[in-house]
Protein backbone atom coordinates (compact mmCIF):
# COMPACT_ATOMS: atom_id res chain seq x y z
CA UNK A 1 0.00 0.00 0.00
CA UNK A 2 1.01 3.62 -0.50
CA UNK A 3 2.57 5.49 2.41
CA UNK A 4 3.22 8.90 0.86
CA UNK A 5 2.59 10.45 -2.56
CA UNK A 6 2.68 13.69 -4.52
CA UNK A 7 -0.95 14.73 -4.79
CA UNK A 8 -0.59 16.96 -7.84
CA UNK A 9 1.55 14.60 -9.84
CA UNK A 10 -1.02 11.85 -9.33
CA UNK A 11 -3.86 14.02 -10.56
CA UNK A 12 -1.77 15.36 -13.43
CA UNK A 13 -1.63 11.80 -14.80
CA UNK A 14 -5.38 11.96 -15.30
CA UNK A 15 -6.63 13.62 -18.46
CA UNK A 16 -10.07 15.07 -19.09
CA UNK A 17 -10.19 16.18 -22.75
CA UNK A 18 -13.55 17.92 -22.40
CA UNK A 19 -16.53 18.03 -20.14
CA UNK A 20 -18.45 15.36 -22.04
CA UNK A 21 -15.75 12.69 -21.80
CA UNK A 22 -15.10 10.73 -18.63
CA UNK A 23 -11.72 10.83 -16.95
CA UNK A 24 -9.09 8.46 -18.27
CA UNK A 25 -7.49 7.02 -15.17
CA UNK A 26 -4.48 4.83 -15.95
CA UNK A 27 -3.38 4.65 -12.30
CA UNK A 28 -6.73 3.33 -11.10
CA UNK A 29 -7.26 6.20 -8.69
CA UNK A 30 -10.46 6.25 -6.64
CA UNK A 31 -13.20 8.89 -6.33
CA UNK A 32 -11.42 11.10 -8.83
CA UNK A 33 -14.26 13.54 -9.54
CA UNK A 34 -14.49 14.55 -5.87
CA UNK A 35 -10.74 14.89 -5.44
CA UNK A 36 -10.37 16.96 -8.61
CA UNK A 37 -12.78 19.58 -7.22
CA UNK A 38 -10.66 19.69 -4.07
CA UNK A 39 -7.42 19.86 -6.07
CA UNK A 40 -8.59 22.71 -8.30
CA UNK A 41 -9.07 24.94 -5.28
CA UNK A 42 -5.66 23.98 -3.90
CA UNK A 43 -4.03 24.74 -7.24
CA UNK A 44 -5.68 28.17 -7.23
CA UNK A 45 -4.33 28.78 -3.73
CA UNK A 46 -0.85 27.63 -4.69
CA UNK A 47 -0.76 29.78 -7.82
CA UNK A 48 -2.00 32.92 -6.11
CA UNK A 49 0.01 32.65 -2.90
CA UNK A 50 3.10 30.84 -4.23
CA UNK A 51 2.86 28.62 -1.19
CA UNK A 52 3.72 24.97 -0.92
CA UNK A 53 0.63 22.78 -1.05
CA UNK A 54 1.98 19.75 -2.93
CA UNK A 55 1.52 17.33 -0.08
CA UNK A 56 -0.10 13.95 -0.28
CA UNK A 57 -3.42 15.11 1.12
CA UNK A 58 -4.88 12.36 3.31
CA UNK A 59 -8.00 12.60 5.48
CA UNK A 60 -7.07 11.09 8.85
CA UNK A 61 -10.70 10.94 10.03
CA UNK A 62 -11.59 8.34 7.39
CA UNK A 63 -14.75 10.25 6.49
CA UNK A 64 -13.62 11.18 2.97
CA UNK A 65 -13.03 8.43 0.37
CA UNK A 66 -9.34 7.91 -0.35
CA UNK A 67 -7.80 8.85 -3.67
CA UNK A 68 -5.80 5.62 -3.69
CA UNK A 69 -5.08 2.63 -1.47
CA UNK A 70 -3.31 4.66 1.15
CA UNK A 71 -2.00 3.19 4.40
CA UNK A 72 -2.46 5.23 7.57
CA UNK A 73 -0.41 3.97 10.48
CA UNK A 74 -2.66 3.68 13.56
CA UNK A 75 -0.29 6.03 15.39
CA UNK A 76 -1.28 8.75 12.89
CA UNK A 77 -4.99 8.56 13.60
CA UNK A 78 -6.20 11.70 15.35
CA UNK A 79 -6.19 11.02 19.10
CA UNK A 80 -9.05 11.74 21.45
CA UNK A 81 -8.90 13.19 24.94
CA UNK A 82 -7.12 16.14 26.47
CA UNK A 83 -3.36 16.59 26.93
CA UNK A 84 -1.72 15.91 30.28
CA UNK A 85 -0.47 19.50 30.25
CA UNK A 86 -1.14 22.64 28.23
CA UNK A 87 2.45 23.80 28.70
CA UNK A 88 4.02 23.37 25.24
CA UNK A 89 7.57 23.51 26.60
CA UNK A 90 6.78 20.77 29.08
CA UNK A 91 5.49 18.53 26.29
CA UNK A 92 8.67 19.21 24.28
CA UNK A 93 10.91 18.32 27.23
CA UNK A 94 8.90 15.16 27.87
CA UNK A 95 9.29 14.10 24.25
CA UNK A 96 13.06 14.69 24.37
CA UNK A 97 13.32 12.68 27.57
CA UNK A 98 11.29 9.84 26.05
CA UNK A 99 13.69 9.56 23.09
CA UNK A 100 16.82 9.90 25.23
CA UNK A 101 15.59 7.07 27.47
CA UNK A 102 15.83 4.69 24.50
CA UNK A 103 19.58 4.84 25.06
CA UNK A 104 20.17 5.21 21.34
CA UNK A 105 22.47 7.71 19.74
CA UNK A 106 20.37 10.66 18.60
CA UNK A 107 21.17 12.94 15.70
CA UNK A 108 19.07 16.09 15.47
CA UNK A 109 18.51 17.23 11.88
CA UNK A 110 18.84 20.93 12.59
CA UNK A 111 17.79 23.29 9.80
CA UNK A 112 18.15 26.45 11.86
CA UNK A 113 14.39 27.04 11.68
CA UNK A 114 12.05 27.41 14.62
CA UNK A 115 10.78 23.82 14.82
CA UNK A 116 14.14 22.06 14.66
CA UNK A 117 15.65 24.63 17.04
CA UNK A 118 12.95 23.79 19.62
CA UNK A 119 13.77 20.11 19.08
CA UNK A 120 17.50 20.69 19.54
CA UNK A 121 17.21 22.75 22.72
CA UNK A 122 14.64 20.35 24.19
CA UNK A 123 17.30 17.66 23.94
CA UNK A 124 20.05 19.95 25.25
CA UNK A 125 17.91 20.74 28.31
CA UNK A 126 17.36 17.04 29.09
CA UNK A 127 20.73 15.64 28.04
CA UNK A 128 22.85 13.90 30.71
CA UNK A 129 25.65 12.58 28.50
CA UNK A 130 26.83 14.81 25.65
CA UNK A 131 28.07 11.83 23.66
CA UNK A 132 24.48 10.60 23.15
CA UNK A 133 23.58 13.62 20.99
CA UNK A 134 24.88 14.85 17.63
CA UNK A 135 23.75 17.69 15.41
CA UNK A 136 23.45 17.25 11.65
CA UNK A 137 23.24 20.55 9.83
CA UNK A 138 24.30 22.48 6.76
CA UNK A 139 25.92 25.88 6.42
CA UNK A 140 22.46 27.24 5.59
CA UNK A 141 21.37 26.10 9.07
CA UNK A 142 23.95 28.40 10.65
CA UNK A 143 22.93 31.33 8.48
CA UNK A 144 19.21 30.85 9.17
CA UNK A 145 19.69 30.58 12.93
CA UNK A 146 21.45 33.91 13.40
CA UNK A 147 23.99 33.76 16.26
CA UNK A 148 22.70 30.53 17.80
CA UNK A 149 25.50 28.41 16.37
CA UNK A 150 28.32 30.68 17.57
CA UNK A 151 26.72 31.50 20.91
CA UNK A 152 25.41 28.11 22.00
CA UNK A 153 26.58 25.24 19.82
CA UNK A 154 30.09 25.70 18.48
CA UNK A 155 31.76 25.19 21.89
CA UNK A 156 29.01 23.14 23.51
CA UNK A 157 30.84 19.82 23.45
CA UNK A 158 28.09 18.36 21.24
CA UNK A 159 29.37 16.76 18.08
CA UNK A 160 28.35 18.74 14.99
CA UNK A 161 28.25 17.00 11.63
CA UNK A 162 27.99 19.00 8.43
CA UNK A 163 26.12 17.62 5.45
CA UNK A 164 25.98 18.94 1.92
CA UNK A 165 23.92 22.01 1.13
CA UNK A 166 20.14 21.71 0.94
CA UNK A 167 20.20 22.48 -2.76
CA UNK A 168 22.78 19.81 -3.62
CA UNK A 169 22.00 17.19 -1.01
CA UNK A 170 20.89 13.95 -2.65
CA UNK A 171 22.42 11.33 -0.33
CA UNK A 172 22.36 12.73 3.21
CA UNK A 173 23.11 10.93 6.47
CA UNK A 174 26.66 10.25 5.31
CA UNK A 175 27.67 9.64 8.93
CA UNK A 176 25.32 6.70 9.35
CA UNK A 177 28.13 4.13 9.18
CA UNK A 178 29.22 5.26 12.67
CA UNK A 179 26.16 3.78 14.40
CA UNK A 180 23.55 1.90 12.41
CA UNK A 181 21.01 2.11 15.25
CA UNK A 182 21.03 5.88 15.76
CA UNK A 183 17.81 7.87 15.45
CA UNK A 184 17.53 10.86 13.12
CA UNK A 185 15.15 13.32 14.75
CA UNK A 186 13.66 16.19 12.74
CA UNK A 187 11.16 18.97 13.38
CA UNK A 188 8.47 17.58 11.10
CA UNK A 189 4.79 17.98 12.06
CA UNK A 190 5.54 21.20 13.94
CA UNK A 191 3.81 23.26 11.25
CA UNK A 192 0.74 21.06 11.40
CA UNK A 193 0.14 21.90 15.07
CA UNK A 194 -0.30 25.60 14.30
CA UNK A 195 -1.86 25.82 10.87
CA UNK A 196 -1.33 28.41 8.16
CA UNK A 197 -1.21 32.17 8.62
CA UNK A 198 -1.14 33.23 4.96
CA UNK A 199 -4.51 34.36 3.57
CA UNK A 200 -5.68 31.72 1.08
CA UNK A 201 -8.90 33.53 0.20
CA UNK A 202 -8.20 37.27 -0.32
CA UNK A 203 -11.90 38.11 -0.65
CA UNK A 204 -12.56 36.91 2.91
CA UNK A 205 -11.26 37.65 6.40
CA UNK A 206 -9.61 34.90 8.44
CA UNK A 207 -12.25 35.34 11.11
CA UNK A 208 -15.21 35.08 8.73
CA UNK A 209 -17.32 31.92 9.01
CA UNK A 210 -15.65 29.10 7.11
CA UNK A 211 -18.67 28.60 4.86
CA UNK A 212 -18.09 32.10 3.40
CA UNK A 213 -15.61 30.46 1.03
CA UNK A 214 -17.11 30.72 -2.45
CA UNK A 215 -16.11 27.30 -3.79
CA UNK A 216 -18.99 25.21 -2.48
CA UNK A 217 -17.76 21.99 -4.11
CA UNK A 218 -14.55 22.39 -2.15
CA UNK A 219 -16.50 22.85 1.08
CA UNK A 220 -18.90 19.99 0.33
CA UNK A 221 -15.87 17.74 -0.10
CA UNK A 222 -14.40 18.80 3.25
CA UNK A 223 -17.60 18.94 5.29
CA UNK A 224 -17.70 15.30 6.52
CA UNK A 225 -14.25 15.67 8.06
CA UNK A 226 -14.95 19.14 9.47
CA UNK A 227 -17.83 17.80 11.52
CA UNK A 228 -15.52 15.19 13.05
CA UNK A 229 -12.98 17.70 14.34
CA UNK A 230 -12.89 17.68 18.13
CA UNK A 231 -11.68 21.26 17.93
CA UNK A 232 -14.62 23.41 16.77
CA UNK A 233 -14.25 24.78 13.24
CA UNK A 234 -15.99 28.17 13.16
CA UNK A 235 -13.80 30.48 11.07
CA UNK A 236 -11.73 30.38 7.90
CA UNK A 237 -8.60 30.35 10.04
CA UNK A 238 -9.97 27.35 11.91
CA UNK A 239 -10.55 25.65 8.55
CA UNK A 240 -6.99 26.35 7.41
CA UNK A 241 -5.71 24.85 10.65
CA UNK A 242 -7.85 21.77 10.05
CA UNK A 243 -6.63 21.35 6.48
CA UNK A 244 -3.03 21.50 7.65
CA UNK A 245 -3.51 19.38 10.78
CA UNK A 246 -5.76 16.68 9.37
CA UNK A 247 -4.80 16.38 5.72
CA UNK A 248 -1.02 16.96 5.58
CA UNK A 249 0.15 15.24 8.78
CA UNK A 250 1.13 11.89 7.30
CA UNK A 251 2.92 13.49 4.36
CA UNK A 252 5.27 15.59 6.43
CA UNK A 253 5.85 12.72 8.84
CA UNK A 254 7.30 10.65 6.00
CA UNK A 255 8.69 13.14 3.49
CA UNK A 256 12.25 13.04 4.84
CA UNK A 257 12.24 9.35 3.91
CA UNK A 258 11.87 10.01 0.18
CA UNK A 259 14.69 8.32 -1.75
CA UNK A 260 16.45 7.26 1.44
CA UNK A 261 17.70 3.73 2.17
CA UNK A 262 15.12 1.49 3.81
CA UNK A 263 17.08 1.05 7.03
CA UNK A 264 17.31 4.83 7.43
CA UNK A 265 13.62 5.41 6.84
CA UNK A 266 12.79 3.20 9.79
CA UNK A 267 14.94 5.36 12.07
CA UNK A 268 13.66 8.78 11.05
CA UNK A 269 11.69 10.33 13.91
CA UNK A 270 9.37 13.31 13.55
CA UNK A 271 9.70 14.95 16.96
CA UNK A 272 6.20 16.48 17.03
CA UNK A 273 4.49 13.35 15.70
CA UNK A 274 2.90 12.22 18.97
CA UNK A 275 -0.65 12.01 20.35
CA UNK A 276 0.24 14.44 23.15
CA UNK A 277 1.29 17.22 20.77
CA UNK A 278 -1.87 16.63 18.74
CA UNK A 279 -4.10 16.75 21.81
CA UNK A 280 -2.43 20.02 22.76
CA UNK A 281 -3.20 21.50 19.33
CA UNK A 282 -6.80 20.30 19.36
CA UNK A 283 -7.51 21.77 22.79
CA UNK A 284 -5.63 25.06 22.37
CA UNK A 285 -8.07 26.78 20.00
CA UNK A 286 -7.73 30.45 20.99
CA UNK A 287 -4.03 31.08 20.48
CA UNK A 288 -4.55 32.94 17.20
CA UNK A 289 -7.07 35.32 18.76
CA UNK A 290 -4.78 36.32 21.62
CA UNK A 291 -1.57 37.00 19.69
CA UNK A 292 -0.63 38.41 16.30
CA UNK A 293 2.21 35.94 15.90
CA UNK A 294 0.96 32.71 14.42
CA UNK A 295 3.35 30.49 16.35
CA UNK A 296 3.61 32.31 19.66
CA UNK A 297 3.26 29.14 21.81
CA UNK A 298 6.31 27.65 20.09
CA UNK A 299 8.28 30.87 20.56
CA UNK A 300 7.11 31.10 24.15
CA UNK A 301 8.32 27.53 24.73
CA UNK A 302 11.66 28.27 23.12
CA UNK A 303 12.10 31.30 25.39
CA UNK A 304 12.06 28.84 28.31
CA UNK A 305 14.72 26.69 26.65
CA UNK A 306 16.97 29.31 25.07
CA UNK A 307 18.08 32.75 26.26
CA UNK A 308 18.19 34.48 22.88
CA UNK A 309 15.30 36.99 22.69
CA UNK A 310 16.25 38.40 19.29
CA UNK A 311 15.85 35.04 17.50
CA UNK A 312 12.69 34.18 19.40
CA UNK A 313 11.01 37.52 18.70
CA UNK A 314 12.13 37.98 15.10
CA UNK A 315 12.36 34.49 13.58
CA UNK A 316 9.73 34.21 10.87
CA UNK A 317 8.40 30.97 9.47
CA UNK A 318 10.15 29.68 6.36
CA UNK A 319 10.25 26.27 4.73
CA UNK A 320 13.65 25.25 6.02
CA UNK A 321 13.42 21.48 5.70
CA UNK A 322 16.41 19.78 4.10
CA UNK A 323 14.05 17.55 2.11
CA UNK A 324 14.85 17.61 -1.60
CA UNK A 325 12.19 16.47 -4.05
CA UNK A 326 13.11 14.68 -7.26
CA UNK A 327 10.93 16.22 -9.95
CA UNK A 328 10.01 12.73 -11.18
CA UNK A 329 9.22 11.29 -7.75
CA UNK A 330 5.59 10.12 -7.52
CA UNK A 331 5.02 7.94 -4.47
CA UNK A 332 6.50 5.70 -1.78
CA UNK A 333 5.02 2.45 -0.49
CA UNK A 334 5.01 0.95 3.01
CA UNK A 335 8.31 -0.82 2.31
CA UNK A 336 9.82 2.58 1.43
CA UNK A 337 10.14 1.72 -2.25
CA UNK A 338 9.99 4.82 -4.45
CA UNK A 339 8.08 5.17 -7.73
CA UNK A 340 8.65 7.73 -10.44
CA UNK A 341 6.98 9.29 -13.44
CA UNK A 342 8.41 7.97 -16.67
Amino acid sequence: MILHYDFYKLLSRIKKPNIDIKFTNPLGLLHVDKWVAFAMELVRIQNSMKSRTNFGWVDRTGSIPSLLQHYIDPKHLIPIGTPKTFDFAEICLGRAQELLKTGKQITVMWSGGLDSTIVLFSFLNQLKHTDQLSILCTFESIIESGNIFDKYLNNSGIRIKFDQTRQECHLPYSYDHEDSTQLYVNGQCGDQLFGVKVNWWPYANDFDPWDNIKNKKFLDFLEPSIFLSERPIHTIRDLKWWLWFNFTWTSVAYENGIERPNHLCRRLVAFFDTPEFQRWAIHTPTWHQQHDQQRWPAKQALSQLLDYPYYIQNKSKTFSSTWIQNSKWLMMDTDFNNYYIN
